[in-house]
C-alpha cells in the first residue's frame, strides 16, 4: 500500500497542473472485486511549500458502498527545500476561526528527490468519516500547523471535502 501511495504523490506533481482543482473519481477493480472512491491534486496553501497536495480515498469490497466507513486515508504531498524534514509524527489540530474541529496524527511516510533543492515529503493518515464531514461542513478556511509551517484548506477545498464525504455515505 505505502508503494501505490508513493507512486500517487509523484504522478500528482506530474499531473497537477492540469487536475488543480481535483476530481472525484470512482473505479471498480474486476480482478480484486473491489472499487476505490478517490479526489486527488486538492492544493492546500502553505508558509512552508509553495507545492502541497491533499489526497483521500476509501477502498471497499464490491462495486456499491453497502456501509459508511470508519476513516478515509488522508494523503499529503509536500515539497520543501532539501535541509527541511517534516519529524515522523506530527500532531496536527485543525481550526477554524481559531475554534478546534478535529485532531489527527500525520506520519511522515516518505520523503524522495524532487529537484536538486527540493525533496517530495509524503505524509498520511486514516482520518474518522464523522471527522471529515465536520471539515467538509466548516465555513471558514481551515489552518493547520506542522512544525513551523502554516497550513490553509480554503473554501473551494472544504467544498471538495463535503463532496468526498457524501460520495461515500451511501
Amino acid at each position: 500500500m505505502l508503494t501505490v501511495i508513493i507512486l500517487v504523490t509523484l504522478g500528482a506533481f506530474a499531473q497537477a497542473e492540469d487536475e488543480s482543482e481535483g476530481k472525484l473519481t470512482t473505479k471498480y477493480d474486476a480482478g480484486k472485486d473491489e472499487t476505490e472512491i478517490s479526489i486527488n491534486y486538492l492544493p492546500i496553501k502553505a508558509t512552508a511549500s509553495n507545492k502541497v497536495f491533499m489526497h483521500l480515498s476509501v477502498t471497499f469490497s464490491g462495486k456499491k458502498l453497502k456501509s459508511k466507513p470508519d476513516d478515509v486515508i488522508l494523503v499529503m504531498s509536500v515539497v520543501s527545500l532539501k535541509n527541511h524534514r517534516y519529524p515522523d509524527i506530527n500532531q496536527v489540530n485543525l481550526a477554524s476561526e481559531g475554534k478546534s474541529i478535529s485532531k489527527m496524527i500525520l506520519l511522515n511516510l516518505d520523503q524522495r528527490k524532487f529537484s536538486d533543492t527540493e525533496i517530495l515529503e509524503t505524509l498520511g493518515t486514516r482520518i474518522e468519516t464523522n471527522s471529515l464531514k465536520k471539515l467538509g461542513q466548516t465555513k471558514a478556511p481551515i489552518e493547520f500547523k506542522i512544525n513551523n509551517g502554516l497550513f490553509t484548506i480554503d473554501r473551494d477545498v472544504i467544498a471538495k471535502l463535503a463532496e468526498f464525504h457524501k460520495a461515500i455515505v451511501p
